[in-house]
This record gives C-alpha cells, sequence and structure tokens, in this order.
C-alpha cells in the first residue's frame, strides 16, 4: 500500500489542532497547579501528590506540542524516522511523565483510603517531605523502562506512518512496549478502581455512624419541643 505525502495545508491542519488540544491542556492543568500550590487546604500530603501528577501531564503536553510542531513545520521526514537517535528522545520523555503520572495517580488513591482508613496515624504514613520524595521516585521510576527503548527504535514515534500520531516502530521492542502501556494503564486503573470503591465504602459506613446519632438527637429534641408545646396547651386551657 502506498502512503501518499501528506500537504501543507494539511500540516498546518494538524498542527493548529495539536496547539488548541495542547492550550485547553496547559490552561486545565496550571489552573490546577495553582490552586494545589496556593491554596491552603492542599498544603499537605495530598496537595503534593497532586502537584506532581500536574507536572507530569504538563512536561506530556508540553512535549506532544513542541515536538510536533518542530516535526510538521521543518517537513522532515528524518525526524519522524525510527532510524533517528533525535526522534526517539520525545517518545521517551512523553512516556517517563506518562508513568510517572500513573504511579503518582495510585499514590493519591492509597493516601485518600489510609486517610480514612487510619485517620490516627496517617501523618504516621503520610507527610509533606515523604509525599515529595514519592513523586520524585515515582517519576524516576519512569526512566527505568524508558531510557534502555533509546538504543533502539522502541518509543513512540510521531507522525512515523504519516497520520500524525505518536505510534510504536513495527519491531519487536515497539510491539511489547505497546503492550506494555496497555498492561500498566488498565492494571493501574483496576487497582485504582479499586481502591476507590473500598474508599467509598468506608465514607459510607462513616456518614451512617455520623448521621445516626444526630438522628436520635433530633428525634429527642422534637420529642422536648412537642412535650413543653402540650404543657403550654393544657395550662391555657
Amino acid at each position: 500500500m502506498t502512503i501518499v505525502e501528506p500537504s501543507y495545508v494539511e500540516d498546518m491542519f494538524a498542527l493548529f489542532c495539536i496547539v488548541v488540544v495542547s492550550l485547553f491542556g496547559f490552561i486545565s492543568n496550571g489552573l490546577s497547579l495553582h490552586i494545589t500550590i496556593t491554596n491552603s487546604h492542599f498544603r499537605n500530603a495530598y496537595g503534593t501528590l497532586c502537584t506532581a501528577v500536574l507536572l507530569c501531564n504538563i512536561q506530556t503536553i508540553a512535549v506532544i506540542l513542541i515536538w510536533g510542531a518542530v516535526v510538521l513545520l521543518t517537513h522532515s521526514r528524518e525526524l519522524s524516522s525510527p532510524t533517528s537517535s533525535i526522534a526517539l528522545i520525545p517518545g521517551c520523555l512523553a512516556n517517563v511523565s506518562l508513568y510517572g503520572a500513573v504511579v503518582v495517580n495510585l499514590l493519591i488513591t492509597m493516601n485518600r483510603y489510609c486517610a480514612l482508613a487510619y485517620p490516627l496515624k496517617y501523618h504516621n504514613f503520610w507527610s509533606i517531605p515523604k509525599a515529595r520524595r514519592a513523586g520524585i521516585i515515582a517519576y524516576l521510576l519512569g526512566f527505568l523502562p524508558c531510557l534502555p527503548n533509546i538504543l533502539g527504535p522502541c518509543t513512540p514515534i510521531f507522525n512515523a506512518k504519516l497520520n500524525y500520531c505518536w505510534t510504536y516502530s513495527d519491531t519487536t521492542c515497539g510491539q511489547f512496549n505497546s503492550v506494555f502501556d496497555v498492561i500498566i494503564v488498565t492494571s493501574s486503573s483496576v487497582i485504582m478502581g479499586c481502591i476507590n470503591f473500598a474508599t467509598f465504602i468506608k465514607m459510607r459506613n462513616h456518614y451512617k455512624l455520623k448521621t445516626v446519632p444526630m438522628m436520635r438527637n433530633n428525634f429527642t429534641g422534637r420529642r422536648k419541643l412537642d412535650l413543653l408545646f402540650f404543657k403550654q396547651v393544657r395550662q391555657w386551657v
């Protein structure tokens, strides 16, 4: 099957779409980052982990925007070739921030569960310095599966198939990394879903335990008011 080279107009339209989507990503993540940094409610371990996730997201968006603009503006096939070592670096950086964001999101889920399940021991498990170190370690762990891939065509490459997408090459390591990404993201999502469900059950049980005494107190208060009203009516009669 013959691959047709895209025209200059198609390249510019693709670049426009990338810029618009990236702009929305920068705005949403930037505003969230501003809130986590300036709001006093986020000056804790949870806020620190949220800041780490947002920084990973911003790095991913920046890599996609900058490298996409470079490739489309220069119209260079070498920058989209699996044989070019330069074309492999952006995909590696994007994967590093992706893996880092996945791990930190998992830590955020665990943080929420610990806050509800172990409220008295929460500060023994989590603190701002510990959360900061955990975020840095999670980010650095993203380099472990990515750095060896630079030695071969194993990282995502932008516009390699002239479809304006980030795709892995059709090599053995490229196909393995593609499956690895799916497994990592899917398994992490399932684990986070299970932990979030357990957190929801904890919140629901806590709410029930809290509302039952309140309902009893309200019932007792209403009963006293009814008796007082009945006594006053009898006095008037």
